[in-house]
């Protein structure tokens, strides 16, 4: 029996706009989080950590006004971009209708090869001389 798949959560659809004016709220006027946090409909523990890496003030005491690091989600143990994803995706879809498919330990050492032309890796790549299982899943 399929299984249906209920968000739980709206993070990804805050806009940067939106985020950068609560955190303003938060910082430059000094409101509380909690109450920022109701007003906006912005989890209060998003809204918490994008005032820590919110930008205020430099050296010279100019107000920069940006937040550091994108909003939502984001891969941080990503290693090929996504058109660099697109083409081993394109080139094992098109070994596969010639009917030379890979096993998934070819697989790995494939893309441990593309990521030695392209550059760089994690140590446990070079160690085993392929690409890791956890690695893109």
């Amino acid at each position: 029996m399929p299984r249906s798949h209920k968000r739980i959560t709206n993070r990804r659809f805050t806009s940067a706009a939106d985020l950068l004016a609560a955190v303003k709220k938060v910082i430059d006027e000094g409101y509380k989080i909690r109450t920022v946090a109701r007003e906006s409909g912005i989890d209060r523990m998003t809204l918490t950590r994008y005032s820590k890496k919110y930008k205020g003030q430099d050296t010279h005491g100019e107000v920069h006004g940006e937040l550091l690091g994108p909003v939502g989600y984001w891969g941080n143990r990503r290693i090929f971009t996504e058109e660099e994803e697109a083409l081993l995706t394109e080139y094992l879809k098109k070994s596969c209708l010639m009917f030379f498919g890979l096993t998934s330990e070819e697989v790995r050492k494939l893309a441990y090869e593309f990521a030695l032309k392209n550059k760089d890796m994690p140590l446990n790549w070079q160690e085993k001389n392929r690409a890791g299982l956890d690695q893109g899943s």
